[in-house]
């Protein structure tokens, strides 16, 4: 038996994000023998070859569906609702509805594929298993992590990038916003005496064109959260896998996330300590705001079930069973 793995060299920037989702497909495989890239997979030919269909799709509808040679496992699945349509005529939705139920990240993707008469179910994320490969292992001396933390905020470079981004972010008022995320941060972290490290998961693909070196930044950043006091972050497949390890992470939302974004992550925001941002720049939490921040623990463990059985799932598949 061959298995793939799902890898995402098309545009000029990536989302190492992509690739920790990769990884933690990557647990349950004998072996990788090869790369896929997403955007492709309409044209491969060769062995048969297994493989976990996890993450976002798509950005080129027109390249569904995959190539008959490759054997898909569905599960955390999520649909670019902005492309739904054309992934899903007649012909297409026939090719999912083949390997249903389809497992599916969240609850925006499942309702979309049964409005296409596709049964679906609710998977969860499945870097949520990532605990079977990431434990949380701080030291005395670990830092406090700021993860793309309000990445989308604007910033002096984002807005005078090009005169249409100025006029732009001149009528949409973000121009008038630069500075509030260094503002914010500073006021959340105050206090906090711990040692403070930044990362993000944004690079350009000129200086990472092979998938080996993008999936070594991936694992070099789930590393770094293993080994971090805290996270703090605007990412959810930095805040996932967070969860999975046993990180203590405070994701940072914000009021003015596009409604399509909202969807996509919502139903996973109460499994972290949650931070919202307020269009006048001030912000509520959902934990007690006296308690020190390196002192947080993650709420709850409700994505365990879902965890446990994305696990039997893909051990099953990556075993040759049905």
């Amino acid at each position: 038996m061959k298995y793939g793995l799902l890898s995402y060299e098309f545009k000029r920037h990536f989302n190492v994000g992509d690739y920790v989702q990769s990884i933690a497909a990557r647990q349950f495989l004998p072996q990788v023998d090869r790369f896929l890239n997403r955007e492709k997979l309409h044209g491969y030919r060769g062995e048969k070859i297994r493989l976990i269909m996890n993450g976002w799709f798509m950005f080129h509808p027109e390249n569904w569906p995959p190539s008959p040679d490759i054997e898909p496992l569905f599960v955390a699945f999520h649909i670019n609702p902005k492309h739904a349509d054309a992934m899903l005529s007649p012909r297409k939705a026939d090719y999912l509805r083949r390997f249903a139920p389809i497992g599916c990240r969240d609850e925006q993707s499942r309702a979309v594929l049964e409005a296409h008469g596709i049964p679906a179910w609710n998977s969860g994320c499945l870097t949520l298993t990532l605990h079977r490969s990431y434990r949380w292992s701080p030291t005395p001396d670990s830092p406090v992590l700021l993860a793309d933390a309000l990445f989308k905020a604007p910033t002096l470079r984002s807005c005078f990038k090009s005169p249409n981004a100025f006029v732009k972010s001149l009528k949409n008022g973000r121009l008038f916003r630069i500075g509030r995320r260094r503002a914010l941060l500073n006021r959340l972290l105050a206090g906090v005496g711990q040692r403070k490290e930044e990362c993000t998961c944004d690079y350009p693909s000129n200086a990472f064109p092979a998938p080996e070196a993008r999936f070594k930044l991936a694992e070099q950043l789930l590393e770094r959260l293993a080994r971090a006091r805290l996270v703090i972050t605007s990412r959810i497949h930095v805040a996932l896998p967070c969860i999975a390890m046993g990180t203590p992470v405070i994701f940072v939302d914000s009021d003015l996330a596009k409604k399509s974004e909202r969807a996509r992550i919502e139903e996973f925001l109460p499994l972290f300590n949650l931070v919202t941002v307020r269009p006048d720049g001030s912000y509520v939490t959902s934990f007690d705001p006296a308690t020190p921040l390196c002192e947080l623990r993650n709420p709850g463990d409700a994505w365990r079930k879902k965890a446990e059985k994305l696990t039997a799932l893909c051990t099953r598949f990556a075993a040759g069973q049905p």
